[in-house]
């Protein structure tokens, strides 16, 4: 199955002095000429002349590694996002390994009893994951 064709224009001046509208108008018209349907727009504003800004210098606070952790999941390397990272979501694991999801969702949980849990890893095993 082919993905439909995209249009993307990349706009771009050099100062902040100069306008996109007149060169976004140019190329929809071009692009309604040859039938091309949806622009999608890249568009940058950069001064050529200057050196680039720091942070600081536009006002952007630094991340600190408190804030950074404070987004991130704790459980990023536990069983469902490794799962997840090899593609086996709640749906696929119930299609592949044929069993509902109230148990997939008990077996990442760690609330089976050791024999299922046992059966299951063995299946997971057999789809080439290491758990």
């Amino acid at each position: 199955m082919s993905l439909p064709a995209k249009t993307i224009a990349y706009l771009r001046v050099s100062t902040i002095d100069q306008n996109l509208d007149k060169n976004r108008a140019d190329i929809l018209r071009l692009a309604n000429e040859k039938g091309v349907g949806q622009v999608q727009f890249i568009e940058e504003q950069a001064s050529g002349g200057s050196r680039r800004k720091t942070p600081y210098q536009i006002g952007e606070k630094p991340v600190s590694v408190g804030t950074v952790q404070s987004v991130l999941s704790p459980d990023l390397n536990t069983l469902e996002p490794n799962l997840a990272r090899c593609g086996y979501s709640f749906g696929v694991l119930c299609e592949k390994l044929n069993i509902k999801r109230h148990e997939i969702k008990a077996y990442l949980r760690g609330q089976l009893n050791q024999t299922r849990l046992e059966e299951i890893n063995k299946e997971i095993h057999k789809l080439g994951v290491l758990v």
